[in-house]
């Protein structure tokens, strides 16, 4: 393996976990991982399956629900940490500063919630 091959897939992988911190909403690097990846990787095979591994590795730290119709893997509301549904009210367990009540996570400071945070 060389050092370009190797700081290329470390970039993608970085940005794909920048997925996981606060952002504006439909705002994540999804676009730029994949452009950066076909790019500057040489082989296609490689530029396909490394943002699509990133992605995938990502997404194993969102929060997700099956939609029970067409066996999709939906996002969860911005409120929960893990849900049965996407909406606020079908929460499971909440993000920190958080609390469950009932089906829906409030924030402990008795704040709304903005940017997915208390």
């Amino acid at each position: 393996m060389n050092n370009k091959f190797l700081t290329i897939t470390t970039l993608i992988f970085g940005a794909a976990m920048l997925r996981l911190i606060p952002h504006a909403p439909n705002f994540s690097p999804i676009g730029a991982i994949a452009l950066f990846g076909g790019a500057y990787l040489n082989r296609k095979f490689i530029a396909y399956l490394v943002p699509t591994m990133a992605m995938a590795l990502s997404d194993l730290f969102l929060g997700f629900y099956d939609d029970g119709i067409n066996t999709l893997c939906l996002q969860c509301d911005r409120t929960c940490l893990t849900c049965n549904g996407g909406t606020n009210n079908n929460c499971l367990t909440c993000k920190s500063n958080s609390t469950l009540f009932g089906t829906s996570c409030l924030c402990n400071s008795g704040n709304e919630f903005f940017n997915s945070k208390c």
